[in-house]
């Protein structure tokens, strides 16, 4: 059974004559959609009065294991109504004809289904997918667990680094305004050295012009006898 919708599903007896009339059911034995009309035709035939049909709407819950139920033989297209146990295996008349000539208690699929619903193994089958839900449930719940505690490390770790950014940045700028004060103060103190030393040039150099501006006068009016006094005066 292919995947289908509601609005895939025609009635397949009407197709078969060109006539396109939606589905209203799904046969899931015959594994094709039946008009209102052709539900009832259905019904009557002796054949068919064990069909289980659906409404065509549930399709869509039986699409995804459709596959699973067909009752058509895969290798000879053929209805498969027999059961083989020795192999475990439905199957149609022709398998019979060609695999399965030795093998002995070939019963009818419809009797070994009879019950189907109450027997050890579809309730073993429910009990698995239930389990298996249960810890789909569990391991989705630990994810999420996860995921949640991964967000709040996240969020710590961040913090904690953004926290020790901060730090640094004290750190630095305190190292920063020490540097620069220590800095501030070497060079104001060399500026003032330097300053007092300009000052002291300053002086001598005015001391010195007026020395040169006296040896100018003592040239034009003093004898070479007190020049020479001049020049060797020790104090």
């Amino acid at each position: 059974m292919a995947s289908v919708t509601t609005t895939d599903i025609n009635c397949g007896p009407c197709l078969y004559y060109n006539i396109t009339v939606p589905g209203k059911v799904w046969c899931l034995s015959c594994e094709e959609g039946l008009c209102k009309s052709c539900t009832d035709s259905h019904k009557g035939i002796k054949a068919n009065r064990n069909h289980k049909v659906i409404p065509a709407e549930k399709c869509h819950h039986v699409a995804s294991i459709g596959h699973l139920m067909s009752q058509t033989c895969k290798n000879h297209n053929k209805v498969l109504d027999l059961y083989c146990p020795s192999h475990g295996a439905p199957v149609c008349f022709l398998c019979i004809a060609e695999n399965h000539r030795e093998c002995k208690d070939i019963v009818s699929l419809e009797e070994v289904a009879k019950n189907v619903v109450s027997s050890s193994s579809f309730c073993n089958v429910e009990q698995n997918v239930g389990n298996l839900l249960k810890n789909l449930s569990q391991l989705k719940t630990e994810r999420e667990m996860n995921s949640k505690q991964l967000q709040n490390d996240k969020v710590a770790k961040i913090t904690l680094v953004k926290e020790m950014r901060r730090q640094l940045n004290k750190s630095l700028d305190t190292l920063e305004d020490k540097l620069l004060q220590e800095l501030s103060s070497k060079a104001g103190t060399s500026e003032t050295e330097i300053n007092n030393s300009l000052s002291e040039i300053e002086s001598k150099t005015k001391a010195a012009y007026v020395v040169q501006s006296n040896i100018s006068h003592l040239k034009e009016m003093a004898t070479d006898v007190q020049l020479f006094l001049v020049s060797n005066h020790r104090e």
